[in-house]
């Protein structure tokens, strides 16, 4: 009787503490060793970045709680400007235990980092933007200046998920490749997120761009919202028309400006796909900054991938590339310098013919460059 008590008493208390009865089939422990580590090293499972272990003085490690799905320890030594990375390939036992193979720190590859920036849609940009490399230790990583790059590392080389989360605007996401020893510039792109209480430019440390102003109910930034926006023309006041401004009379129809026939129009052509003043072209370059050569009937017309008003949005738009193509015909992303340390971010912008009238008019204060063919901003 007495062994009978005390094997149930010892049932009962190996239940309490949830061993035997109740184990942890989707987690298990994880032990190893980095010898020659620095007292910077760390480790962590790739995916659970809070689990993260630093190694005793003779290298050895513990992690417990690992999830089954976990493939990759993140192993991370050095120091600032030259920290080492790697991915070490692991297996999982749920409930139990296995050895991590052993890494040798000083021999760690040279660690990768992100250059990231966001392109914000709705001509919008903001301070509040915070980027993560899914499944890293580097989460809501800000700019160090607005309007500047985010610095992600260090990281592994591997492929990752990076996201860019602004209040406001939908999280955006891309694939990313993160390159031992090298800096890789991105953009993310995101746009005004509609159902948010405070939309796009409304929300906090949200602004427009220059030259823009706020829709306080849309949270998109327009080139106006009434005619005080409007610069003065030299036919007299200029009017805010569908939140672009254009110049008053039926003939002084200017590109974008509203029309109902080609009659309407300074360049002799009312686009029938949006009713707006536009060039009649043959080939792309016939057209201005932002713009491609659409057929229409039997002629071709200029028109932006997304029309006039999104077109205005997306000049001025942060990039390291030229992935605002969307909103914008031969986008080209000027005044990058993914090579400088840290990277320095450029603008979406259009190339234009120098000397023709009209090439960068979409955007006021634009002026084309005859060196460059680029329309600039001031």
């Amino acid at each position: 009787m007495l062994r009978v008590a005390i094997a149930l008493g010892s049932a009962l208390a190996l239940a309490a503490c949830g061993e035997l009865l109740n184990p942890d089939l989707g987690a298990g422990v994880l032990s190893g060793r980095l010898q020659n580590a620095s007292g910077a090293a760390y480790l962590y499972p790739l995916g659970r970045p809070d689990l993260v272990a630093r190694p005793a003085v003779d290298g050895r490690y513990t992690l417990e709680g690992v999830p089954v799905e976990t493939t990759s320890l993140v192993v991370v030594d050095g120091a600032p400007l030259s920290w080492r990375a790697s991915l070490v390939p692991v297996s999982v036992a749920g409930a139990g235990h296995r050895t991590a193979p052993d890494v040798d720190a000083a021999a760690l590859p040279p660690a990768g980092r992100i250059g990231a920036v966001a392109r914000l849609g709705g001509g919008c940009e903001s301070s509040a933007t915070r980027f993560t490399v899914v499944g890293t230790d580097q989460i809501d990583v800000a700019p160090a200046v607005a309007g500047g790059a985010a610095i992600l590392e260090p990281l592994p080389a591997g492929t990752f998920l990076l996201d860019a989360s602004t209040a406001g605007f939908t999280t955006g996401r891309v694939v990313i490749t993160v390159v031992s020893g090298a800096t890789a510039p991105f953009d993310v792109p995101a746009e005004v997120e509609g159902m948010d209480a405070a939309p796009g430019c409304t929300a906090p440390g949200a602004s427009c761009r220059t030259g823009l102003v706020c829709d306080t109910t849309a949270g998109i930034c327009y080139e106006c919202l009434s005619n005080d926006e409007c610069l003065a023309s030299p036919t007299g006041e200029t009017v805010c028309v569908n939140n672009a401004c254009h110049a008053p009379g039926a003939s002084q129809g200017e590109i974008c400006d509203p029309c109902s026939a080609d009659s309407d129009c300074a360049a002799g052509a009312c686009a029938a796909n949006g009713s707006f003043c536009t060039r009649v072209c043959n080939v792309v370059t016939d057209c201005p900054a932002g713009f491609d050569c659409v057929s229409e009937g039997t002629r071709g017309v200029c028109q932006a991938p997304r029309g006039c008003s999104e077109a205005k949005e997306a000049f001025g738009a942060e990039c390291f590339d030229a992935s605002c193509a969307d909103h914008l015909a031969g986008c080209v992303c000027f005044g990058a310098q993914p090579a400088l340390d840290p990277p320095v971010p450029g603008y979406c912008t259009g190339t234009c013919t120098p000397g023709r009238a009209g090439d960068c008019s979409l955007v006021p204060g634009y002026a084309c460059d005859p060196a460059d063919g680029v329309c600039k901003r001031p």
